[in-house]
């Protein structure tokens, strides 16, 4: 019998500065030293009704303490939300 975990965390990010566009670029770095890379995923889902699943343009996969840990690194752009 298989056993299946999953684990959703979710980033929210906000934009102070309201001239700045339609687009907020988005960079992440983050060192996860216990979950292998195979299992780190990355879902782009904004509130103008783009969503991609598995997104993987601009992002890398970094193996870290011999294949146990990953560092995930990816830059993108999404859509701001507009509050009128």
């Amino acid at each position: 019998m298989k056993t299946f975990l999953s684990s959703v965390n979710e980033l929210y990010v906000d934009d102070p500065d309201k001239d700045s566009g339609g687009k907020i670029e988005v960079t992440l770095n983050i060192s996860l030293p216990n979950l292998h890379c195979e299992l780190i995923g990355l879902d782009i889902q904004d509130e103008m009704g783009r969503h991609e699943v598995g997104h993987i343009d601009n992002s890398m996969k970094i193996p870290l303490n011999n294949g146990d840990g990953c560092r995930f690194e990816g830059h993108f752009s999404i859509n701001k939300a507009s509050y009128d």
